[in-house]
């Protein structure tokens, strides 16, 4: 009398353990290495930015503040600046004179640190003239433009702080009928009116 026996089926079973030792988990990075690592790629990229400017705009000008701007914008007023204030720049551009423009900026303090929305210039050359060794890179100052203007162009003036409580200044705009109305937003989203003509500073 023959019997008939069954084979267990794949699923039945028992586990079988995984030849060699098991790969060991990446430690989780540590939070300090990437925010260096982020800024050395930031720092980094800009720089290959700013070295290929002179191929991308017609004219550059960088200047720090000392606080970061989360808003900025073109005031309409433009007055047009005299040669014989600025002849160092009036050399270096063969249509000469420069114009000075306005723009509205807010500060992004840490800590203690008040807030203001700030009305700043800077001068700027005019349409018309014709930037000489605007293609030239400096590599020992990192910085592109060689028309000699450095303190007539492109320094910016801080000439008027308003105090803004609140928070930061993440948006500021002027109204298009009247550019001395500014309009601001901070942090909590209440919007403030300003009126720039009355302002004492």
């Amino acid at each position: 009398k023959s019997e008939a026996t069954m084979a267990p089926s794949p699923s039945d079973s028992p586990p079988q353990s995984p030849s060699g030792p098991r790969p060991a988990k990446r430690p989780a990075p540590d939070p300090e290495v990437s925010d260096v690592l982020e800024e050395r790629l930031i720092d980094a990229e800009y720089k290959i930015w700013k070295k290929n400017t002179p191929y991308l705009y017609d004219l550059v000008m960088t200047h720090s503040l000392e606080w970061p701007s989360l808003t900025v914008q073109w005031l309409p007023q433009v007055r047009q600046l005299p040669n014989q204030s600025n002849q160092q720049a009036s050399s270096a551009s063969s249509g000469g004179g420069s114009e000075e423009h306005s723009l509205l900026l807010g500060t992004h303090t840490t800590g203690p640190e008040d807030n203001f929305l700030m009305v700043a210039t800077v001068a700027l050359p005019r349409a018309d003239a014709a930037i000489v060794d605007s293609r030239t890179y400096d590599d020992t100052r990192g910085e592109c433009g060689g028309f000699g203007a450095a303190d007539a162009y492109g320094r910016i003036d801080v000439r008027m702080r308003i105090l803004h409580s609140p928070g930061e200044v993440n948006r500021a705009r002027y109204m298009p009928s009247d550019a001395f109305v500014v309009a601001t937003r901070g942090p909590v989203g209440d919007a403030y009116v300003f009126d720039v003509s009355r302002d004492p500073s």
